[in-house]
């Protein structure tokens, strides 16, 4: 009976009632859409984690003073017979120098590499092959798809074969790489890079050294031991070289917390919308009190208790504010799904953020709607008849 009643009256009051429900309706589809996209943005990130694996450590060193100490490349190559976690390694050089292609700079990252680093990061190539120890110093690179969709715009049908200049040296491209999805592990965008031989590009610049290796564990269960052992190892190696660490699985708790945080930063922006809709919803309620006084006191005078005058304006709160739950939770899905797909995250459901948003919003039905009820509750038939 109180539910008809107070749908008869939501309906008798279209525009009121949608006005009334529109600030719960704000505040539910922002927390469900940012909550649902941040969520999606989180499983996104970790799917490229596990397209590479989390057996991985990327390793950083570091030296002081002028004269800043390194590894050389057979030390670093033999760490992976002298620890045994170590499954595969993969040192790798950048250098900072200009690359242009028939004149025209190019906006690209110069990496020297080897063949156990196109294994670990799984590098695919579109065309050509990739470069190898059997290139030694020659000049030879594999390019990223941009950089070769940039030479095709000058004209160039096959880039390989073609020559790319780096500074005073001259690449002559062997291979052509397919587009990399990318990965938060992963040190550059392979896409706009250029890789030459490791041995190579230690010509082009005497401040190009080894100072990053990544390490392909045999086991996530190997990542402090290969930790523990690897700092060791050069620490008798290179006694005022600092190595710093960096594991998927660190990434991914740091984004984890992250997520958490900005998980509760939108809550409480979603909260505020849901407080300011709340006393939206109250202010309609004591205005459908006033004008329904009369209806109050003829209730009231034939047997009406307070509690049944209660329980129908609380119904009727609580219906504003569930309808404009639901409709909140719809849009915020809608529009998760058209955030997370023009990101490209890729949609990823959520049953948690929808079911608070409602569940919240019936709460602020009853919280907002038990002071008009009750001061409904509280009239004076004789006073109100007599008015």
């Amino acid at each position: 009976m109180y539910i008809k009643e107070a749908t008869q009256n939501i309906l008798s009051t279209k525009l009121r009632s949608f006005l009334a429900i529109l600030g719960v309706l704000v505040g539910v589809a922002s927390v469900v859409a940012l909550v649902i996209s941040s969520q999606s943005a989180t499983q996104h990130a970790l799917a490229e984690f596990k397209k590479l694996g989390t057996n991985l450590m990327s390793v950083s060193i570091r030296g002081s003073g002028k004269d800043k100490p390194t590894l050389s490349l057979k030390q670093i190559k033999n760490m992976k017979h002298q620890i045994s976690g170590i499954r595969d390694i993969a040192p790798f050089t950048q250098s900072y120098g200009q690359a242009s292609f028939q004149g025209v700079p190019m906006n690209t990252t110069t990496l020297g590499v080897t063949n156990e680093f196109r294994k670990i990061f799984k590098l695919k190539l579109a065309e050509g092959r990739f470069v190898s120890f059997l290139d030694k110093k020659q000049f030879y690179c594999v390019i990223g798809s941009k950089v070769a969709k940039n030479m095709r715009l000058t004209g160039v049908f096959q880039p390989i074969g073609e020559q790319i200049r780096v500074d005073d040296f001259i690449f002559t491209v062997v291979g052509v790489m397919q587009p990399y999805e990318g990965s938060l592990f992963a040190p550059y965008d392979f896409n706009e890079s250029i890789l030459v031989p490791i041995s190579a590009s230690f010509l082009l610049s005497k401040d190009v050294k080894v100072e990053n290796f990544v390490m392909y564990l045999k086991s996530e269960e190997d990542a402090a031991p290969v930790e523990a052992a690897t700092k060791e190892k050069i620490r008798e190696m290179a006694p005022d070289l600092k190595p710093y660490f960096i594991t998927p699985l660190e990434i991914i708790s740091g984004m984890k917390s992250q997520r958490g945080t900005f998980t509760m930063l939108l809550g409480f922006i979603g909260g505020i919308a849901l407080l300011v809709g709340g006393i939206g919803v109250m202010n309609i309620m004591l205005v459908s009190v006033t004008e329904r006084r009369r209806e109050i006191g003829i209730r009231m005078a034939v047997g009406a208790k307070e509690s049944d005058i209660l329980r129908m304006f609380l119904v009727e709160t609580i219906i504003l504010t569930g309808f404009g739950g639901i409709l909140g939770v719809v849009l915020g899905i809608l529009l998760a799904m058209a955030i997370t797909l023009a990101a490209h995250w890729g949609f990823h459901f959520f049953w948690m953020p929808p079911i608070i948003g409602f569940t919240v919003s019936v709460v602020v039905g009853l919280f907002f709607g038990f002071y008009p009820a009750r001061k409904a509750a509280k009239l004076d038939p004789i006073e109100i008849l007599r008015t």
